[in-house]
């Protein structure tokens, strides 16, 4: 059985991970939990922790302080680090330090599964201490990061540049690795979520064209118009029309 710590100085939180998933099924121990970088270290003391998931801020020492602690006594043990959708310029010194993942809050049952398989993966393929990562992984996990922003944020206002600020790289560094990860430009995924949520909309509600395409993004109806047009050979009023047509039948 793989063993889990998780740290947050949220109660809340510590006390749903213990019912999120079924933690038999997937090979774990019921989780150790941790309120503060001092506990975390007792826990550390007295059992071999597979894999840490800690909060990066705290009162006192920081989730940043406990990954630096583990990454010097505890090498084997994987890390990964909690985080809010807008602080993600606290994450640069935790994917410095070797985090192979992260969680974004409130914690999702399907992420921390599929979290928690990448990391049992990666304890099963070495059994060398874990080393900090390279420049390529860096920057692949502020790829990552970079999706679940903009998964999270496509209907404001968001650009390759603002990303980059948000994330701490250069922009240049940025849309090189997005594009080799994702396959296409940081500005086409966005488009790519602001038109599944448009499709959606259209679909599922009487929401008029107008308030579609400003509640995924789009300040001006007609540029939502052309740029769904492009993407779909459909302007939106079509696109439903159709749609509704097809549930008649």
């Amino acid at each position: 059985m793989n063993s889990l710590l998780f740290v947050d100085d949220d109660i809340f939180i510590l006390e749903s991970v213990l019912t999120i998933l079924d933690w038999k099924r997937l090979s774990f121990g019921v989780p150790y939990t941790a309120s503060s970088y001092e506990q975390a270290i007792e826990v550390f003391d007295r059992t071999q922790i597979d894999i840490l998931v800690s909060d990066i801020e705290m009162l006192g020492y920081s989730g940043i302080d406990l990954i630096s602690w583990a990454r010097r006594n505890r090498p084997r043990t994987l890390c990964c680090f909690l985080t809010c959708h807008a602080q993600f310029s606290y994450a640069q010194r935790a994917i410095e330090l070797g985090a192979v993942g992260y969680l974004l809050k409130p914690i999702n049952a399907a992420d921390l599964e599929e979290l928690l398989s990448n990391c049992v993966s990666k304890l099963t393929q070495t059994e060398k201490p874990i080393v900090p990562a390279d420049k390529q992984a860096e920057l692949s996990s502020f790829v990552q990061l970079a999706i679940s922003y903009i998964n999270r944020n496509y209907a404001g206002a968001i650009n390759r540049e603002m990303l980059s600020q948000e994330l701490c790289v250069s922009e240049r560094k940025l849309t090189q690795f997005f594009n080799q990860e994702v396959g296409m430009s940081i500005t086409d995924y966005i488009t790519e979520c602001r038109l599944t949520c448009a499709i959606d909309l259209l679909t599922s509600t009487n929401l008029t064209i107008t308030e579609i395409s400003e509640r995924v993004g789009y300040n001006y109806p007609a540029h939502f118009a052309k740029t769904f047009r492009e993407k779909t050979g459909k302007t939106p009023h079509q696109f439903r029309v159709t749609k509704m047509g097809e549930g008649r039948e």
